[in-house]
């Protein structure tokens, strides 16, 4: 049965110094801690990044930049092979930067309103900044 469903898959294979895209999963996006994107606007794909070397058989280390602050080994499967743009004049919208969440004042500047229920609408100090 397994050689059925495995027949024309081959294991995903890359060469140190490639270039590929690293798939942002929701564990991910949680050790970037960015809350400055809704998880429907963001591409499901970060990088281009090279690859610094290979770790077993279907894991490779990954050179990440600063703002990602990933362990930086991942599984084959979260790898896809980038393919340089054919037309490299043609205009792209840019993607502003991540940022990494800053550290916020948790003081409260004033109670909004009060409801029956133990639910309360409040004002942050910097809250997204």
């Amino acid at each position: 049965m397994k050689k059925y469903v495995d027949g024309g898959k081959r294991p995903l294979e890359y060469q140190v110094g490639d270039r590929v895209m690293l798939e942002l999963t929701p564990d991910i996006w949680k050790k970037i801690k960015s809350r400055q994107y809704q998880k429907g606007l963001i591409s499901r794909y970060d990088g281009p990044f090279e690859i610094l070397k290979r770790i077993g058989p279907v894991a490779y280390k990954l050179k990440l930049p600063e703002r990602l602050q990933l362990h930086p080994s991942f599984h084959v499967s979260f790898l896809k092979p980038y393919h340089e743009d054919p037309n490299p004049d043609r205009v792209q919208a840019k993607r502003p930067p991540l940022n990494i969440r800053k550290e916020f004042s948790r003081d409260i500047a004033s109670v909004e309103r009060e409801r029956e229920k133990t639910l309360i609408l409040i004002h942050m100090i910097n809250f997204l900044q």
